[in-house]
């Protein structure tokens, strides 16, 4: 079986990604990543083309027939170098904030559309997690 954590190199992913390599050492765990680590797939949820492919990538090395049991969304941006913690209404960005809230409502849709075709259809139980920020409550 197969496990895609998108955010898996995060600190919430990182820790369940290393919990599901000790507690099910048969399930194969991918990461989204860009870095092109072992067992990651380039994944940027701000992307249609990006996703479709990372799904495509998933179908060509585990087939329709094994298919993904879990997908596990916890990805997030609260801030970046540029772009830090809002202390007040006037320091609100609203490009970063559409940033923010195109990542956090339309990325995970983004997710779900394209690998939810791919779930194991054989099994009583798939899921998909997703871990939300604040930004996300706003849609």
């Amino acid at each position: 079986m197969t496990a895609l954590i998108v955010g898996g190199l995060g600190g919430i992913g990182r820790a369940l990604v290393a919990r599901l390599k000790n507690e099910a050492p048969h399930l194969t765990v991918l990461q989204s990543s860009s870095d092109g680590r072992e067992n990651t797939i380039a994944l940027n949820l701000l992307s249609d083309d990006s996703v479709d492919a990372a799904a495509q990538h998933v179908e060509q090395l585990f087939g329709k027939d094994k298919g993904l049991r879990l997908v596990v969304n916890c990805t997030g941006m609260l801030h970046t170098e540029s772009n830090g913690p809002e202390r007040s209404i006037r320091d609100i960005d609203i490009e970063f904030l559409r940033q923010n809230l195109e990542l956090h409502t339309l990325g995970w849709a983004r997710l779900v559309k394209s690998v939810s075709p791919m779930l194991i259809k054989t099994v009583r139980y798939n899921m998909i997690i997703y871990f939300g920020s604040f930004s996300s409550c706003f849609i």
